[in-house]
């Protein structure tokens, strides 16, 4: 997770460096979205291609089709994000919503603030729910399968 993160910080700092570097609104829209899905993609992208993120790849494990230990489909890579994805997309078309789109003025309807301030802090709190669920299933299944593993029907394993 450290080295995965240390190549995510990279690739959002220059994504960053390209939108502060920019003033035409739409390649901001467009490096804004491509800033907050790099997570998912960096993982499905590259556990698709090799069931192995670099950081994976440090620590000889590899992700593989829990039925017959073949290499995952990029099908199940993604399921294996979907619930994260799933809550980040719900979040960010509740604010979209809340804050009547993105105006100019940057105006936001004190009527609809107060709700989805609440729906936002709502689905964080799920994402939490989610990283707390993801951890005891980990423990307590017999090979360490998170429900993400559940869902996509993947298992890590050892490459030494």
């Amino acid at each position: 997770a450290f080295l995965d993160g240390l190549v995510l910080m990279l690739i959002t700092w220059l994504i960053n460096l390209a939108i502060l570097r920019t003033d035409q609104s739409v390649i901001t829209f467009v490096l804004g979205i491509l800033y907050n899905i790099s997570p998912f993609l960096y993982s499905t992208l590259m556990h698709g291609y090799n069931g192995q993120t670099l950081g994976k790849m440090a620590m000889n494990i590899r992700v593989v089709s829990f039925v017959n230990e073949d290499k995952i489909s990029y099908f199940q890579a993604f399921l294996r994000d979907s619930v994260p994805i799933i809550l980040m997309l719900l979040s960010y078309s509740i604010l979209a919503l809340g804050t009547n789109g993105f105006s100019d003025r940057q105006y936001i309807d004190s009527r609809t603030f107060p709700a989805t301030h609440i729906a936002i802090i709502i689905i964080n709190g799920l994402n939490f729910l989610w990283v707390i669920i993801e951890l005891i299933t980990m423990l307590m299944n017999e090979k360490s399968r998170a429900v993400h593993d559940l869902i996509a029907k993947t298992v890590v394993i050892r490459t030494d």
